[in-house]
């Protein structure tokens, strides 16, 4: 009992970490965050049906079809990369061993339960690298369990105790593939072939010639993935990857494009002298055509800004304006930013900010600070 005790202890041990891998956001210092992973997020569940032969002290002396026996499992696991997951199985089944008895070799039975932790990384995506498209996947499977055997065959001529028919709780290694392919985008499919290692006394016969009882499994299944909380039904979905970033990401980078080909056309003028030294910070808003509005994209660079003028602790807000809008839209555009930038969670007071029709207007001697943020106005 102390070593199914010790087992159960590591199997609950590894669960738990399992658990673990919910993950609620955690803002760091300037006030971003990580996407929230669930427990259910790229999580599955379900079971099988396996064949399984046994083949340990004696099988040899046995018909291939004594030994075959049936058996199911019910399982729930969790992708922890599109790479790889881990998996916990509850199983049950029937087996089969030999016994020498009186120079004759007799069948018997006996019944087994297993808890099982199963490491399977992905052989496919690992060497083909990771696709999203692709509904197949063929994994590699190894792990530790532990079986409690119990319920062996009363047999009139295991007098001399030929097998051992008391219960026992064994530690297991197991090693196997698996292969994987999506029916539909919550159901899967499955075949695995699993080798298990028990210990010697798994079949109530404890031979010399023997160091494992082993027995073999294949197992069909069909498992359910359950829905991401984003409503993202890929299971092998990162975890920490969200593909609706790409549009805003897309235009976080043309914008910065623009900003540099603003600078590039309004190169600054060197003088020989110097006489004010200026810090300048170049940042840059994009507004769709006709429009001042500010849209959830446009929150993000405001709030960049905001972000900017904290850390500078003293500095001095140009809005410039980069394009060739007329005087009225580039005033309401300069009038949207200074009051969303106020009521930004990393605020910036109106007295901050300066408007100018384009930055030769600005005289940056005449500014209060010599950080100065320079906020083009873009479309």
């Amino acid at each position: 009992m102390r070593l199914l005790t010790l087992t159960l202890g590591m199997l609950l041990s590894a669960s738990t970490l399992l658990l673990a891998q919910t993950v609620k956001s955690d803002s760091i210092a300037i006030g971003y965050s990580y996407e929230e992973d669930y427990v259910l997020d790229n999580s599955y569940a379900g079971g099988g049906i396996t064949g399984l032969f046994s083949h340990g002290s004696n099988t040899g002396k046995a018909k291939f079809y004594k030994m075959l026996n049936p058996s199911i499992a019910f399982f729930a696991g969790k992708h922890i990369s599109p790479y790889s997951d881990v998996r916990a199985t509850l199983g049950y089944s029937l087996n089969s061993g030999t016994a020498n008895h009186d120079n004759k070799f007799g069948n018997y039975r006996w019944h087994s339960i297993q808890l099982a932790l199963s490491y399977r990384p992905s052989i496919s995506n690992i060497l083909a690298h990771y696709n999203e498209n692709r509904n197949w996947s063929i994994n590699a499977v190894a792990g530790i369990g532990g079986n409690v055997a119990f319920g062996y065959s009363k047999k009139e001529w295991n007098k001399d105790n030929n097998f051992n028919r008391s219960a026992r709780a064994l530690l297991d290694l197991h090693v196997g593939l698996s292969f994987e392919y999506r029916i539909r985008p919550k159901w899967t499919i499955g075949v695995e072939a699993i080798e298990y290692f028990v210990d010697n006394n798994f079949d109530g016969n404890n031979s010399d010639d023997n160091l494992w009882d082993r027995h073999a499994n294949l197992m069909v299944s069909l498992s359910y993935n359950f829905l991401n909380r984003d409503r993202d039904t890929r299971a092998l979905r990162n975890v920490h990857y969200d593909v609706s970033k790409f549009s805003e990401a897309q235009q976080r980078l043309d914008d910065l494009r623009a900003a540099n080909q603003y600078l590039d056309d309004n190169k600054p003028v060197i003088n020989d002298t110097i006489t004010h030294i200026t810090h300048k910070i170049y940042q840059i808003i994009a507004f769709d055509p006709t429009s001042s509005d500010i849209l959830e994209l446009q929150k993000t660079h405001i709030h960049v800004l905001g972000l900017s003028y904290q850390r500078l602790r003293q500095a001095t807000i140009c809005i410039v304006n980069a394009t060739k809008s007329s005087e009225e839209l580039f005033q309401q555009r300069a009038q949207s930013i200074i009051e969303a930038a106020a009521k930004d969670f990393a605020p910036v007071p109106s007295s901050a900010f300066h408007i100018f029709n384009k930055e030769q207007d600005i005289d940056f001697k005449a500014l209060p600070n010599r950080n100065v943020i320079i906020f083009l106005v873009n479309e």
